[in-house]
């Protein structure tokens, strides 16, 4: 194969000279059916040898040779041609590159001479070298960057109504979006919410000005801030009457859990002014006379708020709302102790008389007291909306913070939810739940809290069903608007999980708020907690232990605690912000177990004597006994044991003979062995325990060595630890 340009020009030169001239050539030779093109713009280029079947001894082989200069890429071809005749001269034919774009070949048409001709050997052709193409580098993918979106549904609302934001991060990521409403007289309001892991957020929020409201979203990522595109919606005048409310306080003769009373009517008093009440749209009825407290609570004067008070008010179109809360019974409810009580028909009739009178049936009644749930049958009316906090014979529970039902209840009102979605939202909370558990475990019916809307008489718990929610669903106390004062969000905790008794851990919250969080806290109800069998004539007062949590850097929250025994523990995270919203809480399950520490079982060979070493626990195990592995078909087990720390005695055991489990020495008093410290051991065995065949050995629990161990023999040994398990 030819590929040097000068070698070819070479050859060229010395066919001219041995053959006839080229011109001469091609008209004496018959070249039929060559086909000749321009190739100024030819890609590729061959090499055609032209080998001859049983031709005559030629002087010269046919070459056809190409001028490379431009060639990209040269190929070898073969083309046959058959009885082809004894030429005078042969044929060099010599095509010029750049004037080539395809040539054809044909066999030509010769006249064969009779006389044969040896055919020649060919001369092998070189197989060409293909040259190896370059491996591409490949282009690395480029990161998507992140975007966020935002739409808001409706864009056109009335005052009274909420919108929702939402959107998604995308590519998809977990993490705290900020949305930033500016409102039509120029409010910036931002409130934070928790994307999911698919990206998405979503927020409920009820704008309480008239205009065009602006809203985009933004959020951080690895140190980039990322932010959608503004939207707007519009907000229009829509009047809503929101009514009346009177506020009913009791008490008991002994005036039991009075100041946590009062505390949760004065929380209700301020939700209502947030949902758009004011001062004299409430008459607020208490045993004592304070602020804002409009008369001493008695029969009369209850009689007095509903038929004379509320009666010049309230219409067909003109809500009352009537919210009441103290200690109870069984369709009674104690206004001054058992001396004056108001029975459920005695408040029907009250409630009868407005609605006569007035035309008033638009009438909602919250009832905080034990067995609240026995007012309903007789108070059930079209129109009427009745929410207990507790079922007819069950006990309503009551702590340091206020009721806990009318708690969480009114925290969803001022966040503006409708009276369902308050009642479901209550209904639900933690302590209601593990409060539930104890008066189970006591044999006394848990509080279940009920609601009736549908005028039958008969409360449904959470999630309301079978007729009952219709009503309550559409209806609010006050206006779904207020100031815009959002509880703090609870946005991530500590998981549930399981400790090891005394060993300290850290409870911690992130909170945050659209304005200032006041306190965090957690509740906490350990494995010993019960109660005691109660009257049921009385609201029960619970007194949990609270763990207050300390604001860190990025809204964390944190506290320490150390479990002292093992057992359930459960804990309630709390957060409320200066204007007294409460953040949803979240519960915690924290399993303490008592440390062990385990050797595990060891071998033979076994002899009985006394070990001294150390023992190094991984975590703080209370010793109340100690387990003795033996050997199997022996007695073996230990018959003195005991700790030492610095060189002090701290806990010992004597065996007390064989018995059901002579394997246990007893350690009296229980001592704790705490993480990371270093304890020295004396044990003295019998029979035939098991050994651990090791100078130190790396155990469940911890770290355990042996530093001499001295057989009944006498003799010493150094790697003989005994098999053993604190408990």
């Amino acid at each position: 194969m030819l590929t040097d340009s000068k070698f070819l020009t070479g050859v060229i030169i010395l066919l001219l000279f041995i053959t006839t001239p080229i011109s001469g050539m091609l008209e004496k030779t018959s070249t039929s059916n060559i086909t000749v093109s321009n190739a100024d713009i030819v890609q590729q280029m061959a090499l055609i040898h032209i080998s001859i079947p049983k031709p005559p001894t030629p002087s010269l082989q046919f070459p056809v040779i190409f001028d490379a200069d431009i060639t990209q890429q040269v190929a070898l071809a073969s083309v046959n041609i058959s009885k082809l005749p004894t030429p005078s001269s042969h044929m060099p034919v010599i095509f010029k590159a750049d004037l080539i774009q395809q040539m054809e070949f044909t066999p030509p048409s010769f006249v064969p001479t009779p006389t044969p001709t040896p055919t020649p050997t060919p001369t092998p052709t070189p197989t060409p070298t293909p040259t190896p193409s370059p491996t591409p580098t490949p282009t690395p993918t480029p990161t998507p960057a992140r975007i966020i979106t935002i739409a808001v549904t409706p864009d056109t609302l009335n005052i009274s109504e909420s919108v929702t934001i939402s959107g998604a991060i995308i590519p998809a990521y977990s993490t705290i979006v900020t949305i930033t409403f500016k409102s039509p007289l120029g409010k910036i309001i931002e409130q934070p919410v928790m994307s999911t892991i698919s990206g998405s957020y979503s927020l409920t929020f009820p704008p309480n000005e008239v205009g065009e409201w602006n809203v985009n979203a933004s959020c951080v990522i690895e140190g980039e801030k990322i932010k959608s595109e503004t939207v707007s919606f519009t907000v229009k005048q829509y009047h809503i009457e929101v009514g009346y409310a009177i506020l009913i306080v009791g008490r008991n003769d002994d005036w039991l859990s009075q100041e946590y009373i009062d505390l949760t009517a004065n929380m209700t008093y301020e939700t209502l002014l947030k949902r758009g009440f004011t001062d004299e749209r409430i008459f607020y009825l208490n045993p004592r006379n304070f602020e804002k407290v409009d008369m001493l609570t008695s029969k009369e004067n209850v009689s007095y708020a509903i038929n004379t008070w509320a009666e010049e008010k309230v219409g067909t179109d003109v809500p009352l709302f009537i919210y009441m809360i103290d200690h109870g019974k069984e369709d009674t409810f104690l206004l001054k102790g058992l001396s004056e009580t108001l029975n459920s028909s005695e408040l029907d009739s009250y409630l009868d008389e407005l609605t006569a009178d007035t035309g008033c049936h638009k009438i909602t009644i919250v009832i905080e007291s034990c067995s609240s749930g026995s007012f309903i049958r007789n108070l059930s009316a079209p129109g009427r909306i009745i929410v207990t906090s507790t079922s007819e014979k069950a006990n309503a529970l009551i702590e340091k913070t206020g009721a806990t039902f009318s708690k969480y209840f009114f925290n969803a009102i001022a966040k503006g939810e409708s009276i369902k979605e308050a009642f479901e939202e209550a209904s639900n909370a933690p302590e209601i739940k593990s409060y539930s558990d104890m008066l189970k475990r006591v044999g006394l019916p848990p509080q279940i809290p009920l609601l009736d809307d549908n005028g039958d008489g008969i409360g449904h718990p959470a999630p309301v069903c079978c007729g009952d929610g219709s009503l309550s669903s559409s209806t609010y106390i006050g206006t779904q608007f207020g100031a815009l004062d959002f509880p703090p969000t609870i946005l991530d905790s500590i998981d549930n999980q399981t400790v090891i008794v005394g060993e300290e851990i850290e409870i911690w919250a992130i909170v945050v708020d659209d304005f200032e969080v006041k306190r965090v806290y957690a509740t906490i109800i350990d494995p010993d907690f019960a109660i005691d069998r109660i009257r049921n004539d009385t609201m029960y007062e619970i007194n949990l232990t609270t763990l207050e949590l300390k604001e860190e850097a990025g809204n964390k929250y944190t506290a320490s605690f150390i479990p002292k025994k093992e057992g359930r523990y459960v804990f309630i995270i709390h957060a409320f912000d200066e204007e007294g919203n409460i953040a949803t809480p979240r519960e915690i399950i924290i399993v303490a177990t008592e440390g062990k520490f385990d050797t595990g079982p060891g071998t033979y060979p076994s002899i009985m004597g006394i070990h001294r070493g150390t023992i190094i626990p991984s975590y703080n195990i209370t010793v109340k006994r100690v387990y003795t592995y033996s050997c199997p078909g022996t007695g073996g087990h230990s018959e003195e044991v005991a700790f030492y720390e610095n060189g002090k005695l701290i806990a010992k055991g004597t065996w007390n003979g064989y018995h059901s489990d002579h394997h246990y020495i007893t350690i009296s008093p229980p001592v704790m062995l705490l993480k990371g410290h270093k304890y020295n051991y004396t044990i003295k065995t019998g029979s035939y325990p098991q050994i651990i065949h090791k100078q130190i050995a790396n155990v469940t629990g911890g770290i355990i060595t042996c530093s001499e161990f001295i057989d009944a023999n006498g003799r010493k040994y150094t790697d003989w630890i005994p098999a053993i398990r604190l408990e």
